[in-house]
């Protein structure tokens, strides 16, 4: 250890030792991208016993890998590197917790499991610096030396004696009324949409009476099937009336008391403002509208104003768990993203504004107190409850999030919880309280097997999410 201050040049498919490792220890070394292609750049751990070799790869894209044998796996997309600037990437390894932690350009980025638990733990081993792919790097003021202890052991919550907070599996609407008011959204402007999930969600709340038919916005293929789902309303005998957003304004103004205002901006460029909207028009009754609209409505309503309210996705997100998360539905979250995704995440925001339902997504992270923030979030529920929503994009942006799907997985795992996606679907306030019959799998007869035979099984998946289901099962099964 103590290897300090050597500098390397590499070039194409070049690999260069640097240290030897034992127990904990943190890689550092900084770089500069002279001449690139297509390139990874990073640390090779040789494992001293029987363990597979470790590859921690920076991209050009600004993604992180871990390659485990001939396994790869996405660690964390950040900023992309800069070319003739200094960059630093650090890895805090701890063998005997088969943990590692990854910092790149003084950005705290998160942690993933070393190993996978069966193999044998990393007791120490040969750093290397390697380059794949065509590329011209300075590697200058490496260093390997003992690692610090973790910034914070997470104390996972104690399990309540009434775990269940709810008697279903998630929150239901109650019964649709016998006349269910249908808005196309399908002409919409972005704010127009959002103006109308956000008045469905309170209307809805009380007696789902409000179907808005997405239309392009439930698109990539899908944009028939919130077509199908109306027209099951009629089968189950409820009388849909048509309806503009001026309409449904003015006949449910009894469900909302107030206003919000504000920017929707693209994705990339922030990650909280429609968690932010989503979650105040939950718990104060408010819609969300645009400037231009507030300007013709009521001067009575009450509006507020969120535009540069918080300087960042963690600022928001922590004033939202202090003033908001009390007033929330207490036995559900929401993982999702907070910017304008259109197809994946708008379609569900009138459930999650009827059910008051915290959401956030873990973006904006740039220390590990912000890193294990979103841990406390996803503690606020307690144990054997849901977590709706989608996993982090690996993109570039700081706002895409930390918890991708391994991340977050392992994170609900570890907080007793369990995930389910929840993207690309609709109406689930008025949906979720349609009569159903009984769902209970028919007992299968016991089968004799013959052990000179051999046997093949078909398995009928639900898919891995509620979209799979709304959108497929019923056409194609």
């Amino acid at each position: 250890m103590n290897e300090e201050n050597k500098s390397y040049l590499l070039r194409d498919n070049q690999i260069l030792p640097v240290s030897a490792f034992s127990g904990d220890c943190t890689v550092e070394f900084r770089f500069e991208v002279l001449q690139a292609e297509t390139y990874r750049l990073g640390l090779l751990l040789e494992n001293t016993g029987d363990g597979k070799p470790l590859r921690f790869c920076t991209t050009h894209e600004g993604l992180l890998l871990l390659v485990h044998g001939k396994e790869k796996f996405l660690m964390r997309a950040f900023p992309g590197l800069h070319q003739k600037d200094p960059n630093t990437l650090r890895l805090d390894i701890y063998p005997g917790r088969r943990l590692v932690r990854y910092h790149v350009n003084g950005g705290f980025y998160g942690e993933r499991e070393l190993a996978h638990p069966t193999d044998p733990v990393l007791t120490g081993g040969k750093v290397s610096l390697f380059i794949e792919g065509k590329a011209e790097i300075r590697v200058t003021d490496v260093s390997c030396r003992e690692a610090a202890p973790p910034h914070r052991a997470y104390t996972l919550p104690t399990p309540p004696s009434e775990p269940t907070a709810f008697d279903t599996l998630f929150p239901r609407s109650v019964r649709p009324g016998q006349e269910v008011y249908l808005l196309n959204a399908g002409e919409l402007s972005l704010e127009e949409y959002m103006t109308a999930l956000t008045l469905q969600g309170l209307v809805n709340r009380r007696v789902p009476r409000l179907y808005v038919h997405t239309g392009r916005y439930n698109g990539r293929g899908m944009e028939g099937y919130s077509t199908r789902w109306y027209t099951l309303l009629e089968e189950k005998g409820r009388t849909l009336t048509p309806c503009t957003l001026n309409e449904a304004l003015e006949r449910f103004s009894d469900c909302y008391q107030g206003l919000i205002l504000g920017e929707l901006r693209p994705a990339g460029e922030t990650s909280f403002q429609m968690n932010l909207i989503t979650m105040l028009a939950g718990v104060e009754d408010r819609i969300y509208v645009s400037r231009e609209r507030a300007a013709e409505m009521d001067a009575r309503l009450d509006r507020l104003d969120i535009d540069g309210r918080w300087t960042s996705d963690v600022e928001a997100y922590r004033w939202a768990k202090e003033n908001l998360w009390p007033r929330c539905h207490q036995g559900i979250l929401c993982h999702m993203y907070g910017d304008c995704d259109l197809h994946f995440t708008e379609p569900s925001r009138d459930y999650l504004v009827q059910h008051k339902i915290f959401v956030f997504n873990s973006s904006g992270v740039k220390t590990e107190d912000d890193y294990y923030f979103y841990f406390d979030l996803l503690a606020l529920t307690p144990p054997n409850t849901p977590v709706l929503g989608i996993a982090c994009r690996n993109g570039e942006s700081i706002h895409d999030g930390v918890l991708d799907e391994d991340a977050l997985f392992r994170a609900c795992a570890e907080l007793g919880k369990f995930f389910v996606y929840t993207f690309s679907v609709d109406n689930m306030s008025v949906l979720s309280g349609l009569e159903t019959g009984e769902l209970r799998q028919k007992p299968c007869p016991p089968v004799a097997l013959d052990r000179q035979k051999a046997y093949v099984s078909f398995l009928l998946s639900e898919g891995e999410n509620y979209a799979w289901a709304y959108h497929l099962w019923g056409e194609n099964y």
